[in-house]
């Protein structure tokens, strides 16, 4: 575990764990010689040689304040490397943060991340540099124990020498349902917490329309198996100490009884005898600390596990030579032959797309849910890489230039708003820290921001709370557009970005939209059928595969899926209540 949690830190954590090691191992070898050295003087004692007891004593003395020191300083030395380390490895973290694919970010994988950060950071510093003292001196101190032991009685060596593995065997089979019933309560703990998220932020929706009370159940449930995960590891882990304690138990017994039995049948020497008793339990003692260290190491282990798969998570590959986009002006999308699976999936999301949408030109996603539009529209800025086909941007590959040169050119206008607790200006301004108040202006103009900043007090100052809970969803979503406006990207992509928007605001970004012609290339999934007719060129998407494209009328006369789509569209549009009808109270 160690180890492998060493191949992924930078060279000053791991410098600093290696060096630990070495304190942990000088402070063992230290203490199992200061114990070895209670044989001789303890025999003296007893035999009532004074002058040899005088001359043991004094070792003995000098060796404890040795291993006393040492102690003292593995442990300073210990904390301050586990605080180093621990902001290492939260830097790393971080770090990853934006090498990871954008298509890995999701809500399992989301609440997953937050014990990371901050409880899993801690655990796997914390319990494994302070602890190393502690699996040192379990492992080190008893062999040089029986080492000394082997002098004064070898049968009790030989006890101890076969309970060691069996108590290593108890432990390992304990260890292993631990680490089993530790694995069940991460994944619950993991499917808990998003579901708390899931019901706390649904809860308008839940609370005006959830009358099965579906969000409940399903909070309530993954509250459940939580419950009854914790309580299966509670109770595995009682049973396992019991375990390795009887264990520990027994071999002090045994080795009592073959001690008493040299002492009673062989006449052995008492005072050597009684030393070889406090030896026994000395032996036993650094043992059961390799138990509780274990534990605590244990405890650690699926963090770690899941801190290196993080930090392996392997970016998107650069190229070596990457080409470079063209620094203004609109550029054409093609999708050429693309094909893609989402991880873990059993089907593909796309399969076969072909797709060319010219420079300047405004392109239509339309399609049932869930037949792959948003997928379309994410691979442009490369939240993932296809599995085969290519996507370009004018000429250029987007795998052949580097993420830093592509996003700048992609606008991504998504249904997810995230804001920074910051300004309004700042989230605005986040592309172009530099921009004019005239730039600014029209941003806020197109956008229907100018709005919100006239109307709030703090105007462009004003903050937008946490994730912009301070602003309605339809007023993050203009943060977005005026950011994107801002930014001035060749290629702009919308995914259902007017759902959260009012009349006046959605009429804005449509003249946006319209305005953009000849400026920037844009896709958008649409939903409003103004935004359809207004576009150059419209793709129907069914399954994955593009079905049909051509303008809005050409499919109309074509009476095929779009048609179709757009009658069922304008007759639940012309839907509406009776007013003579008697509506059921």
């Amino acid at each position: 575990m160690i180890s492998e949690l060493l191949s992924v830190l930078d060279r000053d954590t791991v410098r600093g764990y290696r060096a630990q090691i070495v304190r942990s191992v000088i402070y063992a070898v230290l203490e199992g010689i200061t114990i070895a050295l209670t044989l001789p003087t303890l025999a003296a004692v007893v035999a009532g040689d004074t002058d040899a007891s005088v001359r043991w004593l004094i070792a003995l003395a000098v060796l404890a304040a040795a291993t006393l020191l040492a102690h003292a300083h593995t442990v300073r030395k210990g904390t301050r490397a586990t605080f180093d380390a621990m902001a290492a490895v939260q830097s790393l973290e971080v770090a990853q943060l934006r090498r990871v694919p954008l298509a890995w970010f999701g809500a399992t994988n989301n609440a997953g991340l937050i014990s990371l950060l901050w409880p899993g950071a801690i655990s796997i510093t914390r319990n494994i540099l302070l602890n190393l003292g502690e699996l040192a001196r379990g492992l080190i101190t008893p062999v040089i124990v029986l080492i000394a032991a082997a002098f004064v009685s070898p049968a009790a060596a030989v006890v101890m020498v076969i309970a060691a593995p069996c108590m290593f065997l108890v432990h390992r089979i304990t260890t292993r349902r631990l680490e089993e019933a530790e694995r069940a309560d991460h994944a619950a703990n993991t499917e808990a917490t998003a579901r708390v998220i899931e019901y706390a932020e649904a809860q308008p929706v839940l609370r005006s329309a959830d009358r099965n009370n579906l969000g409940m159940r399903l909070l309530t449930d993954s509250l459940d198996e939580l419950d009854a995960a914790a309580r299966v590891g509670v109770r595995t882990e009682i049973l396992a100490r019991a375990g390795f304690g009887t264990a520990v138990n027994v071999a002090i017994s045994a080795v009592v009884a073959v001690v008493g039995w040299a002492m009673l049948g062989t006449g052995a020497d008492l005072a050597a005898l009684v030393a070889l008793l406090t030896l026994s339990l000395r032996f036993t003692e650094p043992v059961m600390a390799v138990a509780t260290t274990a534990r605590m190491l244990r405890t650690s282990r699926a963090t770690v596990r899941r801190t290196v798969d993080y930090l392996r998570i392997a970016p998107l590959p650069e190229p070596g030579d990457p080409q470079i986009l063209p620094a203004e002006g609109p550029l054409s999308v093609t999708f050429d032959g693309v094909d893609f699976t989402y991880p873990g999936a059993d089907e593909p999301t796309l399969t076969g797309v072909d797709l060319t949408v010219p420079a300047g030109t405004v392109t239509a996603v339309v399609g049932p849910s869930g037949a792959g539009k948003s997928t379309l529209l994410r691979l442009v800025p490369r939240f993932a890489d296809v599995d085969s086909g290519a996507i370009r941007l004018g000429d250029v590959d987007v795998r052949a230039t580097t993420t830093d040169r592509l996003y700048p050119s992609v606008g991504m206008i998504l249904p997810e708003v995230t804001l920074l607790d910051r300004s309004i200006r700042d989230n605005v301004t986040a592309f172009r820290p530099d921009a004019t108040d005239e730039e600014l202006a029209w941003a806020a103009q197109v956008s229907g921001v100018d709005e919100i900043v006239e109307r709030l007090p703090g105007g462009w100052d004003a903050p937008v709370g946490p994730l912009g809970g301070d602003l309605s969803g339809g007023e993050r979503q203009r943060v977005q557009i005026a950011r994107v406006a801002l930014q001035r990207p060749a290629v702009v992509v919308l995914d259902e970005a007017t759902a959260a928007l009012d009349t006046l605001s959605e009429q804005k970004i449509q003249a946006w939209v319209r305005g953009l012609a000849g400026r920037a290339t844009v896709i958008v999934v649409a939903h409003r059928m103004r935004i359809v007719d207004d576009a150059d060129q419209v793709v129907v998407v069914q399954n994955g595969r593009i079905v049909e494209s051509g303008t809005a009328d050409e499919l109309r006369a074509a009476d095929g899926a779009f048609a179709r789509m757009r009658r069922t569209r304008s007759d639940t549009s012309e839907w509406a209540l009776d007013e003579t009808e008697e509506v059921a109270p």
